[in-house]
This record gives structure tokens, sequence and C-alpha cells, in this order.
């Protein structure tokens, strides 16, 4: 199970992946409005991929990469607790939703993009890509962007 994060760089018309973070802190220093009013203005996507088992990639459909990774996680909380959880994208009118697939998968649904993975393995890969964008965001804010996502994170370790 892989997660990718994609940051949007309107002015280039191109996606960086946020591994990229030294390349993406000198585009968006030159920018005025990344951080304001202590909110985070930057556009992405996010891509899982599963080999065989789907792929959801929809890099038509940036959306504000912050809300996206709650959405996603709150989407996935719901589906812990409840055995269904869905949530549309901030800005845009796609459902993300996750459901049963059988005992031990989920099937994850994004437009008309479908994957399955094994739910425990999600969760372990969502939990540490999750982790990783909290750092992008330290290093790209240098230490001034408060979020409380890496704390909501902690709460999806009951289920691994």
């Amino acid at each position: 199970m892989k997660i990718k994060t994609y940051i949007y760089i309107r002015e280039e018309d191109k996606f960086i992946n946020i591994k990229k973070k030294e390349e993406i802190k000198e585009i968006i220093a030159l920018k005025k409005d990344v951080f304001e009013d202590g909110l985070l203005n930057l556009d992405g996507v996010i891509v899982f991929e599963n080999g065989v088992h789907g792929k959801i990639e929809d890099f038509e459909a940036f959306d504000d990469i912050d809300s996206l990774w709650y959405f996603y996680k709150n989407a996935l909380e719901n589906f812990l607790e409840n055995g269904e959880g869905e949530i549309y994208f901030p800005n845009t009118p796609i459902e993300i939703k996750f459901e049963k697939k059988n005992k031990s998968n989920l099937l994850l649904s994004v437009d008309e993009q479908l994957l399955v993975s094994d739910t425990k393995e999600f969760i372990e890969a969502f939990y540490e890509k999750g982790n990783e964008f909290a750092d992008f965001l330290d290093y790209i804010s240098d230490y001034t962007y408060k979020s409380d996502f890496r704390r909501d994170l902690e709460k999806l370790k009951k289920y691994r």
C-alpha cells in the first residue's frame, strides 16, 4: 500500500511530491499567501496505490491539501467506528467513501476509482504518510504552522 502527497504549484502548472520539500519551500517562499491568518493555502492531491488492487489518482481534482488529509482521516475514522465512512472533498463535489470489502479488507472509492486494501495495512500506511505530511508542513512553515493533525492521527493507532 503506497500513499503519496503532491503539492500543486499553480504558477508552474505542475505537481511536486512532498518528498521534494526543499524545492517546494523555495517556490512558496516567493508567494505571500501560503500561510495566511494561521491557515494553509496550498492545493494538492493524495494518491493511493495498491498494485493490482487499485489506484486512486486524479490530478484534475486537486483541492486544499491540508483539508484533504483531514477529510480522508475523518472518513477513515468513521469507517473504523461504524463500518462505513464517507465525506466530500473540501471544495469539489467528489465523494470519498470507505466500506468493508470483507472481514479484513476495506474498499476505498473516490469518484469512479476503486482500491481494495487490507485494513490494517491501509491504516499503517495512512498513519505513516499522514505524519510525513505533518513533517512537511512543519518544514515549509519553519515550524510556525499550528495543526492538530499529528495528534488526530494518533487516534488511528488503536485500530492497527
